[in-house]
């Protein structure tokens, strides 16, 4: 399961499609508040079991794993008032700062 039938291209090559998966495309969450967790399982055994000719065959490599978690919006944080600079209109005012005194 997961996988598409077997395409034979020659006698001895075939080629195989995943139908089931994560796409590794994680550009849909840096728009919005998010946690993303990326690791790497070095020398780790296949996370799908892989069969050839009903046997399971044994496999290990590099395994990407990854861990989205959604954050909620905090729109005072993700989208703070600006602050005024130096030179602004109340440094350009000829009225005094509230509360300066002469």
């Amino acid at each position: 399961r997961g996988w598409t039938q077997r395409t034979t291209v020659s006698p001895s090559l075939f080629r195989t499609a995943r139908e089931l998966g994560r796409n590794l495309d994680l550009s849909a969450w840096f728009n919005r508040p998010s946690l993303i967790v990326i690791g790497y399982l070095r020398e780790s055994a296949c996370p799908i079991p892989l069969r050839v000719a009903g046997r399971t065959v044994n496999s290990e490599g590099l395994t990407v794993v990854r861990w989205v978690h959604p954050l909620p919006l905090i729109e005072p944080i993700a989208f703070p008032e600006p602050e005024e600079e130096e030179g602004s209109a109340q440094a350009q005012s000829d009225e005094p700062p509230a509360g300066a005194t002469p």
